[in-house]
């Protein structure tokens, strides 16, 4: 445990040193930096699947020059009222990080079994791009 722990203080550390990358030490989240002041966290795990708090491929935190965007307890930023409710209750949403142009361009997936949706960061700016593919109309509401 202790060797895991010092593993993944050193991950971290080296994302916070390059300023640049995605770390994944957290199992609920990534935290992806693009190194120009803007970090933020997509969430990989559902904690409460049934209030839409906390919803699988959204983010929960968005931080510009160190001041918090994202509201303590509140509703986390994604689509419709969260990816795991967007057809039916609670299906399969896989989130996925990766470096797509090493050490350049990072790529967050969140894919259901009917949508993809991106978020894509370059180095060194402060902008996250969005992208959705949809094969199917989502629910307008969820009863």
């Amino acid at each position: 445990m202790v060797t895991n722990m010092r593993w993944a203080l050193l991950a971290a550390a080296a994302v916070c040193a390059s300023g640049f990358g995605i770390d994944d030490t957290d199992a609920d989240v990534y935290v992806i930096d693009t190194g120009a002041d803007l970090k933020f966290t997509v969430r990989r795990t559902v904690p409460d699947p049934f209030t839409g708090l906390g919803s699988s491929g959204g983010i929960s935190s968005l931080m510009y020059k160190d001041v918090e965007y994202v509201e303590a307890g509140g509703r986390y930023s994604s689509i419709n009222d969260g990816f795991h409710k967007l057809f039916t209750l609670n299906p399969v949403v896989e989130v996925t990080a990766e470096e797509v142009v090493a050490g350049e361009t990072i790529k967050v997936t969140v894919a259901t079994e009917s949508l993809t949706h991106y978020y894509i960061v370059k180095k060194g700016e402060a902008k996250i791009y969005m992208g959705t593919h949809w094969t199917e109309k989502p629910q307008a509401t969820n009863q």
